[in-house]
């Protein structure tokens, strides 16, 4: 069995509108596939050209490497997979995506995989795996901490959604200027959000941080206790420096990981601690102020009350 893995599908080219075959690779053995390894390295693996009329578009999809050779710059000495998630999912997707990819290898790896792998196994976002690959894994962090310092704060994500469900189409500044012209509601709530401080460097890299562990920690149980932690604290902190937006988010993450508790252990106490929190972010994220947040704490509440039907009935 090969250790490297494609999924195959078919896509519409958003150039020419005609279809096309395309695989989309979600796994890959760097030693069996170096080909494909060294698309990685550039940052090239899952573009995919039309063969119609040569536009290229980049696929949003997951990856796991398995390397056989250290990272460079020597912290990732012990490093054999790594994963970097899809850029336009959720965290729940994330690490589902993650889980399933991790099966799929340790299966075609037989004897030779070492459940430790996981406990080293970094997450990194897609704009920082190329450094990760050819400088080593201070050098991607450095870069995702720097953009993720300047991200787009959630509500202005929200504003986007919203011209998108009103039909603008945004590719650029001027697109942005002449959508929010035509909508003044819309550009009033961005001029609030352009006054409002950007969240604690320090804060958003270790919100970034627990992230990463929580999804290891599906692959190594003993980490959950450090995830718990790290999120406590984490609110905790951002409560204190009265950043209200970051420390909602470090609660939905909390509330994910009680959730993913009372799946792993069965303890009902796991249930209902996430079962109050999901519902207490419910009245802090409301589908009229923040609807796509809303609507994954309802998705996740009902995953939970799901969950909790089949082990109690």
């Amino acid at each position: 069995m090969s250790h490297s893995l494609a999924q195959s599908t078919q896509l519409i080219c958003p150039h020419c509108n005609r279809p096309f075959d395309a695989e989309i690779w979600l796994i890959v053995d760097a030693a069996e596939r170096p080909d494909l390894f060294e698309k990685v390295k550039q940052d090239k693996l899952h573009d995919l050209t039309c063969p119609h009329c040569g536009f290229v578009e980049q696929a949003d999809a997951p990856l796991l490497l398995y390397l056989d050779s250290p990272l460079p710059g020597g912290e990732g000495a012990e490093v054999r997979v790594l994963f970097s998630p899809a850029q336009r999912t959720s965290a729940e997707q994330d690490e589902e995506a993650a889980r399933k990819l991790v099966a799929r290898l340790r299966k075609s790896l037989g004897a030779t995989w070492q459940d430790e792998w996981l406990v080293q196994m970094p997450v990194i976002l897609r704009p920082g795996l190329s450094l990760a690959l050819t400088e080593g894994l201070e050098a991607a962090q450095q870069k995702v901490r720097e953009q993720t310092d300047v991200r787009v704060p959630p509500e202005l994500r929200e504003v986007l959604a919203e011209l998108a469900r009103r039909g603008a189409t945004i590719r650029s500044v001027e697109d942005l200027q002449r959508a929010l012209e035509q909508h003044p509601d819309l550009r009033e709530k961005l001029e609030r959000l352009s006054t409002q401080a950007q969240p604690d460097p320090t804060l958003s890299r270790r919100f970034q941080e627990l992230v990463g562990l929580h999804t290891q920690a599906e692959h190594a149980p003993a980490l959950w206790p450090q995830v718990l932690r790290g999120w406590q604290e984490l609110i905790a902190q951002a409560e204190e420096r009265e950043e209200s937006q970051l420390a909602a988010y470090a609660r939905a993450n909390l509330a994910n990981t009680y959730s993913r508790l009372y799946e792993v252990t069965g303890d009902s106490s796991w249930a209902e601690q996430a079962e109050a929190l999901f519902e207490e972010l419910s009245r802090v994220f409301t589908r009229q102020q923040a609807p796509q947040t809303w609507g994954i704490t309802q998705h996740a509440l009902g995953n939970l009350f799901a969950r909790r039907y089949e082990r109690s009935g």
